[in-house]
């Protein structure tokens, strides 16, 4: 009978451990499934934001890109305009050096018959 008692007192013990095991492994158990829970949300979260971003960096390439073209476009207008002035300032130079050469006393004084009609000056 003892005996008995001692088998029974050491298996209700036994019982306990294992109760207090299962206690703790289900309490584990439900904290790795709310930090599962954290870590899911977490990542689609991040998918979200991963997306957001692609879609700007694709608005920011497409913004770029359309820059890229009205640089282009603006150099091939400057480098006309550039053209434009080099040969302005060529014409300009050739006109006073026509000036010079009719206002010279070898020619009438304000005569402007030998000057083409763009290099004349009206006073």
């Amino acid at each position: 009978n003892d005996h008995l008692l001692s088998v029974n007192v050491r298996l209700r013990a036994d019982l306990e451990d294992k109760n207090a095991t299962i206690g703790s492994l289900s309490a584990a158990r439900d904290q790795s499934k709310k930090e599962a829970s954290m870590l899911k949300h977490t990542i689609y979260s991040m998918e979200r934001q991963m997306d957001a971003s692609k879609k700007e960096l694709h608005l920011q390439t497409n913004v770029i890109s359309g820059l890229r073209g009205e640089l282009l476009l603006k150099d091939h207008e400057y480098n006309e305009l550039l053209e434009e002035r080099n040969y302005l300032e060529k014409e300009v130079l050739a006109c006073q050096q026509l000036k010079l050469e009719s206002d010279s006393p070898k020619k009438t004084v304000g005569s402007t018959q030998y000057l083409p009609p763009e290099c004349r000056v009206i006073q």
